[in-house]
C-alpha cells in the first residue's frame, strides 16, 4: 500500500507531477510484486528441503519482518507528512518557535504594532480592555482557546498575519 500512497501523493501535490516520487512508487510496486513471486517460490523450496515444521517457523519470521517493515515505512510516511506541513507553514512555525524561546511580547509592543498598522485601539490601557482585545482576536483566529491571555501561539498568529497583510512595516 505504501507505493500506491507515494504515487497518489505525488499526483495530488498541487497539480505538479513529481517524476522522482512517481518512479519511487512504481519501483516499490514492482518490488512488491516481484518479492511476492519470489517468496512463494522460496516457500515451496523450504517445504521440499526442510519440511513443514521449518516452513512454519520461516512463515512466522517472514510475518515478523513484514510487520517491522510496515512500521518503518509508516514512520517514513509520517516524516514525509510532517516535512510537507513544515514546508507549507514555515513562516507561522518560525514565529511560533521564536515566541516559545524568547517569551511573549509585552502589551505595549503588541498595542504599538497594531496602532502602526492602522488599527484604532481604545480602552486597552486597562488590563480588562487589553484582555478583551486579545479575547476578540483569539475568538476570531483560534476558537479552541479564547481566554484573553496572550500566549505564544496567539502572538505568532498575530505577527504572521501582520507580516502577511502589511509586509515591510
Amino acid at each position: 500500500m505504501e507505493p500506491v500512497y507515494v504515487i497518489l501523493n505525488a499526483l495530488l501535490d498541487s497539480g505538479r507531477f513529481t517524476r522522482k516520487l512517481i518512479l519511487l512508487g512504481l519501483s516499490g510496486t514492482f518490488s512488491y510484486i516481484f518479492g511476492s513471486i519470489v517468496a512463494t517460490l522460496g516457500m515451496g523450496l523450504v517445504v521440499d528441503y526442510l519440511g513443514w515444521g521449518a516452513t512454519f517457523i520461516v512463515l512466522i519470521l517472514s510475518a515478523v519482518f513484514a510487520i517491522i517493515f510496515t512500521l518503518m515505512s509508516r514512520e517514513r510516511s509520517l516524516e514525509f507528512e510532517k516535512s510537507n506541513f513544515l514546508r507549507k507553514n514555515i513562516k507561522l512555525l518560525t514565529k511560533y518557535l521564536f515566541f516559545e524561546s524568547q517569551g511573549i511580547p509585552d502589551k505595549v509592543d503588541i498595542v504599538s504594532r497594531l496602532k502602526t498598522y492602522g488599527y484604532s485601539i481604545s480602552g486597552v490601557e486597562t488590563d480588562d480592555g487589553y484582555k478583551a482585545l486579545v479575547r476578540a482576536f483569539q475568538l476570531h483566529f483560534r476558537q479552541k482557546n479564547y481566554d484573553g491571555i496572550m500566549d505564544a501561539e496567539t502572538a505568532a498568529i498575530l505577527y504572521a498575519l501582520l507580516e502577511k497583510y502589511f509586509p515591510g512595516k
